[in-house]
């Protein structure tokens, strides 16, 4: 599970996948980075507003919904 604060800072952004590989390009800005399938790529980068998140092992957005209740954030899932 992929998760980030919204950039409001009152949404709780839970993107469940499923971590394939990590890659490195030497000499470019991208020296790490992870590759992660999801469901729908084009809306994540449509409602993503960043490409840094935290990755959560396993299937985390039930505990990511009453993580958010406790913050009063609204929990999107994508």
């Amino acid at each position: 599970t992929l998760t980030k604060l919204g950039p409001m800072l009152d949404t709780l952004i839970a993107i469940e996948g499923e971590l394939t590989a990590y890659v490195q390009y030497e000499n470019t800005d991208f020296l790490n980075g992870a590759v992660v399938k999801v469901g729908d790529g084009h809306r994540l980068m449509r409602e993503v507003s960043s490409h840094h998140q935290c990755i959560m092992p396993g299937r985390r957005t039930c505990d990511l919904q009453i993580i958010a209740s406790i913050f009063g954030f609204e929990v999107v899932s994508l």
